[in-house]
């Protein structure tokens, strides 16, 4: 292996919110590379493709993080990307890593203490104007 790959994304998320990922690669070889994440997946499907502009040199020890996002949709996904770098011979896939990102929903039935809380202190407001009145 010549590279680490690391994807930051967040445990859950709504759905249709936006979700940002972060595709971090290291090169841990010995040697200069040209790498970046090959492919990034959502549940198979090929969503945030990767050019020949995303290629970046990386020499040994240094990293550099790719940014994407995407639109949560209404199940849990799997985040899956390769990395790959590239030398005089070609191509080559070296590592790779996935992150699973849960469906979050609200919860009504946590929200309702809050609710009704705020509701008594308004109705309590009300009364003690009344009451002056």
């Amino acid at each position: 292996m010549n590279t680490d790959i690391q994807i930051a994304a967040p445990d859950s998320a709504r759905a249709a919110s936006e979700v940002a990922i972060g595709i971090t690669i290291e090169n841990i070889s010995n040697e200069n590379i040209h790498a970046v994440p090959g492919f990034l997946t959502i549940d198979g499907v090929d969503v945030l493709p990767f050019g020949m502009e995303d290629f970046q040199w990386l020499s040994p020890g240094q990293s550099y993080t790719w940014e994407r996002s995407f639109i949560m949709p209404e199940k849990s996904v799997t985040v899956y990307v390769e990395s790959w770098w590239e030398n005089s011979q070609g191509l080559h896939k070296d590592n790779e890593a996935q992150q699973v990102v849960s469906l979050t929903t609200v919860a009504l039935a946590g929200c309702l203490p809050v609710i009704a809380g705020g509701i008594l202190l308004l109705a309590a407001i009300v009364a003690g104007i009344i009451i002056l009145v």
